[in-house]
């Protein structure tokens, strides 16, 4: 079954450790890290709504509230792992353009879905792995493949048959 095949790539790739836990009844990491992308998905689902809902509270504000109970959940969770609060000086610009980027990417988002469609936010808002593969062919120079390629047109072209239609274009 399902379970058999992952225990026998696991072992395959030299996990025995995973492989032993999911003979046991356990979950792989694989089917957990499936799972948590799902509820990711839920919750990034339920910001959006909640964000629309928060009604005529400037934008700004709802990144600062969004933004102060996330570090006060990852003060939690930081205090309970073995790593704590740990950088490495060589990252610490790349964790700073992470920073930025991500901020602002957040202010955008937050400000899109109080002037747009949600599903026309939405589905803009999940073109970023396109936009993250464009990115790592001019910064990290990898070379996509001709079928990357084409997948990356042809997400251009869905969103625009998709927000085309309430965009007033």
């Amino acid at each position: 079954t399902e379970l058999k095949k992952v225990d026998d790539l696991m072992e395959q790739k030299g996990d025995r450790k995973e492989a032993m836990e999911t003979r046991k009844g356990g979950i792989s990491k694989h089917t957990k890290a499936i799972g948590f992308v799902i509820l990711n998905s839920l919750g990034f689902a339920g910001m959006t709504f909640f964000v629309r809902l928060s009604g005529e509270v400037p934008t700004m504000q709802k990144v600062f509230f969004r933004n102060i109970v996330a570090l006060f959940i990852a003060i939690i969770l930081l205090m309970r792992t073995e790593e704590k609060f740990h950088f490495k000086k060589e990252t610490m610009g790349y964790v700073l353009l992470r920073c930025i980027t991500g901020c602002a990417g957040m202010i955008l988002n937050f400000w899109a879905i109080d002037h747009l469609a949600l599903a026309d936010a939405n589905i803009l808002n999940k073109m970023s792995p396109f936009f993250a593969m464009i990115m790592s062919i001019l910064i990290l120079r990898e070379i996509p493949k001709r079928f990357e390629w084409g997948c990356i047109i042809v997400a251009f072209i869905g969103v625009a048959f998709i927000v085309k239609p309430t965009a007033g274009i």
